[in-house]
This record gives structure tokens, C-alpha cells and sequence, in this order.
């Protein structure tokens, strides 16, 4: 979930940094369009991390309602490491189909 989660969230960036504001031109600077897309989506992705971690402490009983009771550092890693490819596929695609 969290790669379709960095491919969703890298998409939409993408189109917001490209077409929306003009930041980046997508067709002419894929390091840029990956630079910017998968540094944004990372963020995003550490602000998810951290609503995880604060719901486990704050309602430890609904823990297991809202994510997989795992909590540990190796996990959240590996969680930002999926987003992080799922927005790299999401800027190699918004650079080869612009």
C-alpha cells in the first residue's frame, strides 16, 4: 500500500509542480522532476509515519484499527523506503509521458 500511496501522492506532485505552478518543465529535467517529486513524497510519507506513531500512543487500545500494531523502526524504514520507489516510478512516468 504505501508504494501505490508514493505512486498516487508522486503523481499528483508531479502534476501540480509541472503543470499547475511551472516549476519544473517535466519533458526537459528528469533529475530535477525525481529531485522534487521524490523529496516531496518523503515528506509526505514522514508525516504519515508520524500520525501512526502518535495514534499507537494515544489510543493504544484502537491501535490495531488504524494500523498493523507493528511500530518498530525497522518497519517505518522499509514504509518510507516503499514510498520512495512508488514516487520514482510516479516521476519517471510523469517525465516520459509529458
Amino acid at each position: 500500500m504505501h508504494m501505490l500511496g508514493g505512486l498516487w501522492v508522486g503523481l499528483i506532485l508531479a502534476h501540480f509542480f509541472g503543470k499547475r505552478l511551472g516549476i519544473i518543465d517535466l519533458r526537459q529535467n528528469l533529475w530535477l522532476t525525481l529531485f522534487l517529486v521524490l523529496g516531496t513524497t518523503t515528506v509526505v510519507g514522514a508525516f504519515w509515519e508520524f500520525y501512526e506513531f502518535s495514534i499507537s500512543q494515544l489510543a493504544p487500545t484502537f491501535t490495531h484499527l488504524f494500523t498493523k500494531g507493528n511500530m518498530e523502526l525497522g518497519d517505518t524504514l522499509k514504509d518510507l523506503l516503499d514510498d520512495m520507489v512508488g514516487a520514482s516510478i510516479a516521476g519517471l512516468i510523469a517525465y516520459f509521458r509529458s
